[in-house]
């Protein structure tokens, strides 16, 4: 049998094993992870999934300063609009956001009463962030009642119409317990000057002390959950241990070894990349290099770039100016070499580089264990409705040779804040619209108009979405979920678009966590890509990965991969402007931030030196 060309280009969706997809949500990642913390703390985590996307809303001692204005509400993830009640040493996290406004929020102030160990978006004391919404989290250390006021502003700093709440954390002393250690420090194998970050996970009531010690020695004024050594020398090799405190116990972590050897002279390992990317779009340079100690200076056109001293170098807004051949020099004690020049390229177009679709493959099953498949469509300077193609695939997968397939799925599309679906379909029925949209987006075609699978289109406003797919009678099975741009070839700069997915899992390396995307458009788009695991155990996730690796497919058979981020100060920034929720510097999450030319990507998530557990995989357009 001769496959199609649009089916063979997600085969390897229906051959590579995939981890259980708890969600595939919404580009504010305030929400998305918030939605789902409720079930990944109650649920084990090899079968823990988002049962529902929809949040709570109240609001209540609302004060709302746009006259006759009555919609505006404030929605929270859980608790009530006015408050949450919590208990010492339990990690908390709540979503705070508004509906019911015809312009987004901007920013939020926060004033009053914070309780010790927790933060409003990082604000730990009165202040104001540019966010589109607000995440209340972290581990109160201090019983007592804690009231803010929390302002809304559509503005960006504190301007334009504003409404205003007040908000209660009411802190009770939980039952005490013994410390654990939830991430064990890894061993390091550094050259000299190199940077070593040791990290380790802990939980318990009171919340623990940390002391780091070397060689069983303890380390003055290293008391953080993670350890950092600049400019590593022979004399610094060891084992170094945390020990992890509080009035119920002590627990010392397992040893990690820190190897250091003598530096060489930098070696360019992967070349930086020329692209040509729409006007007011982005693009980032980057360059791998081994050697310790090293250091980076970018050029354009041979000119130094001031600020420019780190392995990536980002333009935002590119304009025509910018058209340029960049270069990177690296260097150390040994050496220095220089890169080959990467073109830059900035056009006008009406088919810049943008997310036209993302396709998942998973086992759906019952009750917690549905899959709710997320998505996105908006983006800044756009308004009204979407065209959208949403299939989900069982019946027909066993063509192909997919075992197991959900023999009856039912679609459901749910708005965020809803409790039940806008929008359904059990078998789709040879819709004609259906097979007319799929073919225009190059979709495999259902053999069958009396197959099982469903599918819809749907025009659907900008906003967030969840898409479920559960079997009829609580059947269970292999389903393909598919989100697709019905005109995926028209572009309008006002016209909502697909912007955001994640996805989370507990997984294993027979058993990867992978999401798969497709750049369409004319030119290139930037995208920041994520792989956390150390960092859901901040929010209450139980037996997250240790140490993720995360690795990008690409189209012409090549990967590019990221251990560990490193804290990088660019990454760092980015994420913050795009609104999503801050990792550890010192934590072993993985992040990629790459420019890709229109074609079709995978990201995987694999565990180092075979670790499994709960792992979040993002993608983020980055504009």
């Amino acid at each position: 049998m001769k496959l199609s060309s649009s089916l063979q280009r997600w085969l390897h969706w229906f051959n590579v094993p995939t981890g259980l997809l708890i969600a595939l949500l919404q580009r504010t990642p305030v929400l998305r992870v918030a939605a789902a913390v409720e079930e990944m703390v109650a649920a084990s985590p090899a079968g823990a999934v988002l049962k529902s996307a929809a949040l709570a809303a109240a609001s209540l001692g609302a004060v709302d300063s746009l006259a006759g204005a009555t919609t505006a509400q404030l929605v929270t993830s859980s608790g009530s609009a006015s408050g949450i009640s919590v208990t010492t040493g339990t990690a908390v996290v709540v979503a705070l956001s508004l509906t019911g406004t015809e312009t987004a929020t901007q920013s939020w102030s926060v004033t009053g009463s914070f309780p010790p160990g927790m933060n409003y978006s990082g604000l730990t004391s009165s202040g104001t962030i540019n966010t589109t919404n607000l995440l209340l989290s972290g581990t109160p250390t201090t019983a007592g009642a804690y009231l803010v006021t929390l302002t809304a502003w559509q503005g960006l700093n504190g301007t334009g119409n504003t409404h205003s709440y007040f908000y209660t954390i009411t802190v009770s002393s939980g039952a005490t317990s013994a410390p654990t250690i939830t991430a064990q420090p890894q061993s390091l194998a550094l050259t000299t000057g190199g940077t070593a970050t040791f990290y380790v996970g802990a939980s318990g009531n009171p919340a623990p002390t940390i002391q780091w010690d070397k060689g069983g020695v303890a380390i003055t004024g290293e008391t953080g959950s993670a350890l950092t050594l600049n400019n590593v020398q022979p004399s610094d090799a060891g084992t170094y241990t945390a020990v992890v405190t509080n009035s119920a116990g002590t627990v010392t972590s397992t040893g990690a070894v820190l190897t250091v050897t003598a530096s060489s002279a930098p070696v360019i390992t992967s070349q930086p990349q020329g692209h040509t990317v729409a006007t007011g779009g982005s693009v980032v340079f980057s360059v791998g290099a081994t050697g310790g100690g090293l250091t980076y200076q970018w050029t354009k056109g041979g000119s130094p770039i001031s600020g420019a001293t780190s392995s990536q170098y980002l333009i935002s807004n590119a304009q025509a100016s910018d058209a340029a051949g960049y270069t990177v020099t690296v260097s150390n004690g040994s050496g220095a070499v220089t890169s080959t020049a990467a073109g830059l390229t900035v056009v006008n177009t009406a088919n810049p580089g943008r997310l036209i679709n993302v396709s998942v493959r998973i086992v759906s099953g019952t009750g917690a264990n549905v899959l709710f498949a997320g998505f996105v469509t908006g983006g800044a300077g756009t308004s009204g409705s979407k065209q959208l193609l949403i299939r989900g695939i069982g019946p027909t997968l066993a063509s192909y040779g997919v075992p197991g397939v959900m023999a009856d799925p039912i679609l459901n599309i749910i708005p965020s804040g809803a409790t039940v679906p806008l929008l359904t379909n059990d078998n789709w029925g040879g819709d004609p619209t259906v097979m007319s949209v799929a073919a225009a987006v190059g979709a495999f075609a259902l053999p069958s108009t009396t197959s099982k699978d469903s599918a819809l289109v749907a025009t659907l406003p900008a906003g967030v979405y969840s898409a479920s797919v559960s079997g009829v009678n609580n059947t269970t099975g292999t389903v393909l979920a598919e989100i697709y741009d019905a005109n995926p070839s028209v572009f309008s700069p006002t016209t909502p678009r697909l912007i955001n997915l994640s996805a989370r899992a507990s997984m294993s390396n027979d058993n990867p966590l992978i999401a798969g995307f497709v750049i369409g458009g004319s030119t290139a788009k930037t995208l920041m890509i994520r792989a956390v695991g150390p960092t859901l155990g901040t929010y209450g996730v139980t037996g997250f990965m240790s140490d993720p690796q995360l690795q990008l497919n690409l189209p012409q058979g090549t990967t590019l991969t990221n251990d560990n981020w490193g804290g990088s100060t660019l990454i760092s920034n980015l994420a913050a402007s795009l609104g999503a929720f801050s990792l550890d510097p010192a934590s072993l999450d993985a992040v990629l931030l790459v420019t890709l030319d229109p074609g079709v990507y995978s990201a995987e998530a694999l565990g180092v030196g075979g670790a499994s557990g709960v792992v979040l995989v993002e993608i983020y357009e980055v504009p």
